[in-house]
């Protein structure tokens, strides 16, 4: 039986988010992340093979197609990132 969850985790990692969803009942169906260490761990450690690029060159029809995936009706994002990023800007 499939989960009755799907996600995409960007900016993956070695995977810790998407072991938190997968342990939440979420099926992981792409993942994307630029940088090769954390993609080669991330295969390893969850078992699906990352797109490993830069996400702002990467454009959603090609992560679908990449992934065989169907466009969703909703979508569960991890804000970290980009909270984390907002925060780093008002430093500077």
């Amino acid at each position: 039986m499939s989960a009755p969850y799907s996600s995409a985790d960007f900016f993956q990692g070695i995977g810790g988010s998407s072991l938190a969803l997968q342990n939440q009942d979420f099926q992981v169906v792409a993942a994307i992340d630029n940088d090769p260490v954390a993609c080669n761990w991330y295969e390893k450690n969850i078992g699906l093979e990352p797109i490993c690029e830069d996400l702002n060159f990467i454009s959603g029809d090609s992560i679908l197609d990449h992934y065989g995936l169907e466009r969703a009706r909703a979508l569960v994002l991890d804000l970290h990132y980009f909270l984390r990023q907002r925060e780093n800007l008002r430093y500077l």
